[in-house]
């Protein structure tokens, strides 16, 4: 039995309500989950410009385009997130981009912190990163893989500064976000379409 069940699919967002949602926030000098400390209030600010930008810059690699052409079963991809984290403003365009080119995959958004017991199924190491994708089969909601928080060349670094963290904070977030930027999703979408081929095996 999944995990999930239909009210989490009903309640799930598409991209551009969630995004609606990020500048409501915003709008109330808000953002999402219990912490309304002014550091993620204002990067959540951040996030409408940089989901803005991966919009206007992102495009789909060739490889998920041909995989996305044989692709004959259907899912639904959950998107755990939140609208201050950066990462997510980074990579959902990226996973968007994905979605919207196949019929056959329907992209849901939940915030992370409306869905705790839920979300404790989907840690990684331990840790309760964002954002963090499921791929379900749509028939029945059985759960294939995940991906994330981050691209791998992207999360390691994310990892060596927890560990050891060499600069400030607001520095290491700009860093990280030349690094999206320098990328252009294409390591996320080639890391996605190589799950999915495990997934559609699994399906």
């Amino acid at each position: 039995m999944s995990v999930f069940k239909q009210r989490h699919i009903d309640q799930g967002l598409t991209y551009a309500d969630y995004k609606n949602r990020v500048i409501e926030l915003v709008s109330k000098n808000r953002t999402s989950g219990p912490n309304q400390s002014g550091a993620l209030v204002k990067n959540t600010l951040k996030n409408i410009d940089r989901m803005k930008w991966g919009e206007e810059n992102i495009e789909l690699i060739s490889s998920a385009e041909e995989f996305l052409d044989d692709l004959n079963v259907e899912w639904i991809w959950i998107v755990f997130s939140e609208a201050w984290s950066d990462d997510s403003s980074h990579i959902l365009p990226a996973i968007k981009k994905v979605a919207d080119y196949s019929d056959k995959i329907d992209l849901k958004i939940l915030f992370r912190e409306e869905y705790p017991v839920l979300f404790d199924n989907f840690l990684t190491d331990k840790s309760r990163s964002i954002p963090k994708l499921v791929c379900l089969r749509k028939s029945d909601f059985k759960v294939l893989g995940t991906w994330g928080p981050r691209p791998a060349h992207i999360q390691e670094r994310a990892l060596e500064y927890k560990a050891n963290p060499d600069k400030e904070l607001d520095e290491f977030i700009e860093e990280m976000e030349a690094a999206y930027k320098q990328d252009k999703g294409e390591t996320t979408q080639q890391e996605l379409i190589q799950n999915a081929k495990i997934w559609w095996k699994r399906s």
